[in-house]
């Protein structure tokens, strides 16, 4: 690949990008990573911005989801996500609590309607407030603002009663699971 074709596209994409405005200039875009991003993705991402001209880049997990690492890592052992979009693809059952996709993740809701109709997936979303997320729900359990932690435990209550945990799942693998199981 020719170095000065790929230099004169990116002059060529930066000009237009900025509206061939000389008020305007590569400040007025701002460089913003994918929460998926790899390291070496979000590396890439911030040099790509350098190179552009700017210090306006950021990463979604940090913006996003920074306030949940610390209690995410405590729970799961890792601060971040910890299934793919594969997973919740060929879930048979998909539970929704604490959160609109439709409104915060569209992508995300994407591969959920698309796990609901290939897999004929339940899609159960508990929500006090009737959202886009929960029009499309198999099932939409409304609950009184606050009381999601009551819902877990009840859920929690059910499996352990009935004896639906598995070795594998990760029911059993937290430890306040194992301790609320004993009680």
């Amino acid at each position: 690949m020719d170095p000065d074709l790929v230099g004169n596209g990116y002059r060529r994409d930066r000009r237009q990008a900025a509206g061939n405005s000389p008020e305007v200039g590569p400040d007025s875009v701002y460089w913003l990573g994918s929460a998926k991003f790899t390291n070496e993705a979000a590396y890439l991402n911030r040099k790509l911005a350098a190179f552009w001209g700017t210090n306006n880049s950021d990463h979604q997990a940090r913006i996003c989801h920074s306030t949940t690492v610390t209690g995410v890592a405590n729970t799961w052992g890792y601060g971040a996500m910890t299934n793919s979009y594969n997973d919740i693809r060929n879930a048979k059952t998909i539970l929704l609590m604490g959160g609109n996709p439709a409104e915060a993740h569209p992508v995300s809701l994407q591969h959920i309607l698309e796990g609901k109709e290939l897999n004929r997936a339940n899609m159960i979303v508990v929500d006090p407030r009737m959202t886009r997320t929960a029009a499309h729900a198999t099932e939409y359990v409304r609950v009184r603002p606050g009381t999601h932690i009551a819902t877990i435990y009840g859920m929690l209550w059910h499996i352990f009663q009935n004896g639906w945990r598995t070795r594998n799942s990760s029911v059993s693998a937290s430890t306040a699971s194992t301790k609320f199981a004993n009680r």
